[in-house]
């Protein structure tokens, strides 16, 4: 447990950090380029980060639990295998964003292909092999440090978002430094790795990335809808809500990403009951408190906000409020995902979500053209409907999985 205490203090701590500089940037921003501006670049940013999750491939996830009883040389030779895979579906899938965001979108195309090619360092970064490791500190350091260089970018003046795709490539940049040189490089092993090693990996973990694709296509539905009515003005109210759903859940995604190589140790039905409980506990009772916080304060966050970004956006503290209840979904299932790859049922999380995406789809499409809020209630709803699948799903199994 002390283990799981000063993992999720590390990532938390920077986690804190990074997100209060994700906060300051957007002041900063919109006082330089303008309300829409910065809504094209939030949009852009959000595409980008589809590719992101792509080029990712669920490794992340997937390798922690392949690798847990692994000895280091056969670690290093996943370490190569996942470079060269992330690489070439870097190469693969950017041409096709870039060719389709083009012909389909406004963007500008230098603009465009900048946001894209800020992904492809993310191609070798390492965070799957410093969870495996139980040293969750250096993923904090290099996002911590990512983030504050593209601070220190955006403290210069600029009147261009194409600006802000540059500092945002030179950070992620500086992020994959960071990861890369606290790893003690060795050859051992990788002059094995074959090509069929690459595809064994690549469809291995394709069901647990089916399932963060379908999840990272929820806010590229959402922002589509958004630019397409509303532009990068109405961007910025999608922007509000997911800065005050990362600030609420920082915490609690540090503790799951800590907690995750317990629960692929967990070996009886009480300690796995226990973990449940204690888990949901911990992120059911905060979001509470800070609900009728919000409730009490109401309008007066309104003046607040538009205070300091300098603009006139109206019913901040409704988005703050529909923040709050997807935050406490989102945690809750990020957590029971976790669970249900334990109990081998990472189909039943991409049913889940597939019909999630279906239902915010649809609520985007016949709710958002008459009005704009309703449609993060699309949001919380195919939350919830998640949320539900998943319990269900790991109640049936519980007997299966622990006998």
């Amino acid at each position: 447990m002390n283990k799981i205490f000063k993992n999720t203090l590390s990532l938390s701590s920077a986690s804190a950090l990074t997100t209060i500089l994700n906060i300051v940037c957007m002041p900063i921003i919109i006082r330089q380029v303008g309300v829409d501006s910065y809504g094209v670049y939030i949009y852009a940013f959000i595409q980008s980060q589809l590719l992101l999750t792509i080029v990712n491939y669920s490794f992340d996830i997937y390798l922690v639990n392949k690798c847990a009883n692994m000895e280091q040389e056969e670690i290093n030779k996943y370490v190569l295998l996942v470079y060269i895979s992330r690489f070439s579906i870097f190469i693969v899938f950017s041409t096709i964003m870039y060719v389709g965001l083009v012909y389909f979108g406004s963007l500008d195309k230098i603009f465009l292909l900048v946001i894209i090619i800020s992904i492809l360092p993310m191609c070798f970064n390492l965070t799957w092999y410093y969870q495996l490791k139980e040293r969750m500190e250096i993923i904090a350091i290099a996002n911590l440090v990512g983030k504050s260089v593209f601070l220190i970018f955006i403290l210069f003046p600029f009147s261009s978002i194409l600006y802000l795709a540059y500092a945002l490539l030179v950070s992620n940049i500086i992020v994959v430094i960071v990861y890369n040189i606290n790893y003690k490089w060795s050859f051992d092993g990788i002059y094995h790795v074959k090509i069929i090693d690459l595809n064994k990996l690549v469809i291995n973990a394709f069901p647990i990335f089916t399932y963060q694709f379908l999840t990272g296509l929820i806010p590229v539905v959402v922002s589509s809808f958004i630019f397409n009515i509303s532009g990068g003005g109405g961007v910025v109210y999608l922007d509000i809500f997911n800065k005050i759903t990362s600030v609420i859940n920082l915490i609690y995604s540090a503790f799951i990403q800590s907690i995750y190589p317990y629960i692929t140790k967990i070996k009886s039905k009480y300690a796995f009951y226990i973990l449940v409980k204690r888990t949901l506990l911990l992120i059911f009772i905060p979001q509470v408190s800070f609900l009728l916080i919000v409730v009490m304060l109401n309008i007066k966050l309104d003046t607040i906000f538009n205070y300091i970004l300098k603009a006139d956006l109206k019913s901040i503290y409704v988005i703050i409020i529909y923040s709050l209840f997807y935050s406490l979904f989102i945690s809750f299932n990020s957590f029971l995902s976790r669970v249900l790859i334990f109990f081998d049922c990472v189909k039943i999380i991409t049913i889940s979500t597939i019909v999630a995406l279906i239902v915010i789809s649809v609520f985007s499409y016949y709710v958002f053209i008459t009005n704009g809020v309703d449609i993060f209630i699309g949001l919380i709803l195919g939350q919830i409907i998640m949320s539900i699948i998943m319990i269900c799903t790991i109640y049936l199994n519980m007997e299966k999985k622990f006998g």
